[in-house]
């Protein structure tokens, strides 16, 4: 049998030119798109009537009233940073590579990534940046709300290498969700610049990813920032929930002068930044940050002006540097920050912790109020030399209520005047363990030398008293109307003594001058009480002695008044002695002092 040599071509031509000519398929016929790769075997009639062979299977949902979808329409449901190119394997890819095997030159992969600077950019850069613009391109509009809503972009699992900027131009809408903080990585590859720069924006979240700046650049030479926020046209909304990050100069840059608001961080894990969040924008406010870590060495977590109305639940802060740094710049409205059960440590452990919990420049120029509800400190050992609260500001208002503060102190500097609506001044109440009473009071500019009041309300172990610091009456008047009177100095309910022991309950003023107004002790039960007396003293030497000595006679309830002069000063404290010659006898009730700090 003879061999025949022959070459088989099958009838091709463009889409456009097959439904124009919409020529008759002879049965069996193979017919070829050119320019989409796709291909009809002919039925015996015309092009258009005839399907498409080999195309993508169709999708159907569970349900009633589902309908049936082509996969491809499926699949284009999601955003998918893969399908633009990203590879995510943790190596630095570069365009490069797609020349000439996806393009034959630079200027032609250009007009598909029109962003894409040079042959040195990260393929899953520019993945990102794709995804981006497609969304861009193909925005939602609701009502009302031209060129908003771009949707979501996915990121699966991988780790892929950013070595330029990821530029999220008007997000009005957009959400990256990857599948974890350690699953779905980016990795920034240079100690400058920013990974992720925004301008105008609302509603931009990322979901599920971790971000970390990889360099072997020294620490002292990191500018980069990972997400900028420079909104030139405002923003809202920007939203970290459940992610990692780790190193950067700044994790958060917000600048700009127009409003950029409601800052939402939940559940992230922020390691060895030298700042978390740095703002300079007086607009920037209803600001909330849920169950988030703070960890290592950071300068500073919040290094803000202007930065109002922020509100700190459950986070666990353990730090080098200060957790709350209050900047000079923008005199905006007042802001107010708050932090409910927040736990700090002193950190680096096991050597001595640097960590403060708030620091203030001299002229940071909007008032700043202050709250901090079972908050407290612990673990570790704090560094001599630091002060965890470093109030350098006339116009900061602090309020501590609960919570542990052992080995902490507090140093304020001196200030023109204190406001006359009570701006400045510094409150410990209902705390298990306090923060020193000695307070480190330093010179204000200019021979300025009017301190806050530091004042302690019901804390355990320490006399309620307001600590004021030197400064004359003019420039104090208003502290002294509000918190100066130290009434009940120490409410002290229960034994007063015991068998023929004397028995001393000591008042202490940590120093500050006050005036002794009254001083009372109250028995509620007395059996058994024999030549009995009441002595008190304005010094813990007991040699200047308060009044006169009190006898204990009658049967309780009973209240005896020591006889306090006029003028009783005392700058060491009030002490109340209670004698009893029988061995056997006992008494109850409380100590009552009142004084005024001056």
């Amino acid at each position: 049998m003879a061999t025949i040599s022959a070459n088989i071509c099958i009838r091709r031509d463009t889409a456009a030119n097959w439904t124009s000519n919409n020529p008759n398929l002879l049965t069996g016929e193979i017919c070829h798109e050119t320019d989409t790769g796709k291909f009809k075997v002919g039925t015996g009639t015309v092009w258009t009537s005839t399907s498409y062979s080999g195309g993508s299977p169709n999708f159907l949902a569970t349900g009633t009233g589902a309908i049936t979808r082509t996969i491809e329409s499926k699949l284009r449901d999601t955003v998918n940073i893969k399908d633009y190119g990203a590879i995510g394997d943790g190596t630095l890819h570069t365009v490069a590579e797609w020349i000439p095997s996806r393009y034959a030159n630079l200027a032609a992969l250009q007009v598909d990534y029109p962003f894409v600077t040079g042959t040195g950019y990260s393929i899953d850069l520019a993945a990102v940046n794709a995804a981006l613009l497609h969304l861009s391109g193909t925005r939602i509009s609701p009502p009302g709300k031209t060129s908003w809503g771009l949707g979501q972009i996915f990121v699966p699992r991988g780790k892929y290498l950013i070595n330029g900027e990821v530029s999220v131009t008007s997000p009005l809408g957009v959400k990256f969700s990857g599948e974890g903080l350690f699953e779905s990585v980016f990795v920034y590859t240079l100690s400058t610049g920013n990974m992720v720069n925004v301008t105008t924006h609302v509603s931009l979240q990322f979901e599920g990813m971790g971000f970390f700046n990889d360099t072997a650049a020294a620490r002292s030479s990191w500018t980069s920032v990972a997400f900028n926020l420079d909104p030139t046209g405002g923003g809202k909304r920007f939203t970290l929930i459940d992610c990692f990050t780790d190193k950067f100069n700044k994790v958060i840059n917000v600048l700009g002068t127009v409003n950029n608001d409601e800052f939402t961080f939940e559940r992230l894990y922020v390691n060895d930044p030298k700042t978390f969040l740095y703002a300079r924008n007086s607009q920037s406010v209803i600001n909330t940050v849920i169950g988030c870590t703070f960890f290592g060495t950071i300068d500073r977590v919040f290094d803000i002006s202007g930065f109002g109305y922020t509100h700190w639940t459950n986070c666990n802060i353990v730090q080098s540097g200060t957790f709350l740094y209050l900047a000079n710049g923008n005199s905006g409205t007042s802001s107010q920050y708050t932090l409910t059960n927040c736990k700090f440590e002193f950190w680096p452990q096991p050597t001595s912790g640097t960590t403060k919990v708030i620091e203030s420049e001299s002229n940071a120029s909007n008032v700043s109020y202050i709250k901090m509800i079972n908050s407290g400190i612990s673990g570790g050992t704090p560094d001599s030399g630091v002060y965890q609260f470093d109030i350098n500001s006339g116009k900061i208002t602090l309020d501590v209520n609960g919570g542990e503060w052992a080995n902490t102190k507090i140093s304020t500097k001196a200030f023109t005047d204190l406001n006359a609506s009570n701006v400045s001044w510094i409150k410990f109440s209902q705390c298990v363990t306090s923060p020193s009473t000695t307070i480190n009071r330093v010179a204000g500019a200019d021979g300025y030398s009017c301190h806050p009041p530091v004042i302690f309300d019901t804390c355990v172990g320490v006399c309620n008293i307001s600590l004021r610091g030197p400064g004359t009456a003019t420039n104090q008047a208003s502290s002294s109307t509000k918190y100066d009177r130290n009434q009940n100095t120490l409410n002290y309910k229960g034994v007063l003594i015991t068998g023929n022991v004397t028995t001393t309950h000591s008042f202490p003023v940590y120093g500050q001058r006050v005036l002794v107004e009254k001083i009372r002790v109250v028995m509620t039960s007395n059996g058994g009480i024999t030549g009995g007396t009441i002595k008190a003293y304005k010094d813990a030497l007991k040699t200047s002695q308060i009044g006169s000595t009190i006898t204990l006679t009658g049967t309780a309830p009973l209240a005896f008044d020591v006889t306090v002069a006029a003028n009783t000063f005392t700058t060491e404290g009030v002490y109340v002695q209670i004698e009893n010659t029988n061995a056997s006898g006992d008494a109850g009730g409380a100590v009552y002092v009142d004084t005024l700090s001056t």
